[in-house]
């Protein structure tokens, strides 16, 4: 059973505006690794913070459903019920964002442990687990910052940290929250090959774990989609005779999977790597 449903998706940034986003329909499984591919402007971080319940935009005809949840998500935002939102997303969800969101205040380990100190369902057995992981994750993650500072590196102020380390302690902060779905937007972008790498081989063992959780990312990069990825979400661009306004949309076509050595897409079509990348790069031009 999918981990995310999402069905004639239509997403406005006001009721009077074109549509910026169209998905007649979306499967999102859990155990898998997702990415986003499109053009600049195409609507990559609106789908995103829709599956991540951060922005109210999608029509009532909508129909978006969590198999963690019996709740209808669309009734609660009709509802305008933001408090049981926020709660849902508070026990169901991770997100990495494209600014990191880091409190310049605090450490380097209290802001890893944040999202867990204000999830009052946490006993604090949890929260010695949590940050046990913590202190694994930076080790592995930010080696040059254990070896410098050893045990100390979870005191160290992150204003003395570079922008590149900041974006590897967001992405631990996520892995260390007790998710079950994971939202990342452009979360490796600034990042070379090799950390790239070492963070998403981190995010598939969690997600592909004992207890299999799902994660949706935003990219750019192709190369690391083809790489990592179960599936590749291509955004491509259409616009309604009426308007003739650009809106981005997914289709069978451009939602590709893993077929042993191969990929293909959910018309059937089939790719090597090197067709795919020529495939993805028409998508992003």
């Amino acid at each position: 059973m999918p981990e995310i449903l999402v069905k004639n998706l239509i997403c406005r940034y006001s009721k009077d505006k074109p549509k910026v986003l169209e998905v007649p329909e979306l499967k999102l499984e859990s155990g898998k690794l997702y990415f986003v591919l499109g053009k600049s402007g195409i609507g990559k971080s609106t789908l995103i913070e829709t599956l991540g319940l951060m922005e109210q935009t999608f029509e009532d005809t909508s129909s978006l459903t969590f198999n963690v949840s019996k709740t209808s998500i669309p009734d609660l935002i009709r509802l305008n019920d933001d408090v049981r939102i926020s709660e849902f997303r508070k026990k169901n969800f991770a997100f990495i964002f494209q600014s990191t969101n880091l409190f310049s205040h605090l450490t380097l380990g209290e802001n890893a442990m944040m999202p867990c100190w204000i999830d009052d369902s946490i006993e604090k057995a949890g929260v010695e687990q949590i940050e046990q992981k913590v202190t694994d994750l930076i080790k592995s993650l930010l080696p040059n910052l254990w070896l410098k500072y050893e045990d100390k590196c979870k005191d160290l102020m992150i204003t003395n940290i570079s922008g590149g380390q900041k974006q590897r302690l967001a992405f631990i902060r996520a892995l260390a929250t007790p998710f079950k779905i994971l939202f990342g937007d452009e979360p490796t972008g600034n990042l070379d090959k090799k950390k790239a790498d070492d963070l998403i081989e981190a995010l598939l063992e969690e997600i592909k774990g004992k207890e299999k959780k799902l994660a949706c990312l935003v990219s750019h990069d192709i190369d690391l989609a083809i790489q990592h990825a179960d599936e590749i979400i291509g955004l491509s661009e259409s616009s309604d005779n009426s308007s003739q306004m650009a809106y981005g949309t997914i289709t069978g076509e451009n939602v590709y999977f893993r077929d042993n050595k191969k990929w293909k897409n959910q018309s059937g079509k089939t790719f090597n790597e090197e067709s795919l990348k020529d495939e993805l790069f028409n998508l992003l031009k």
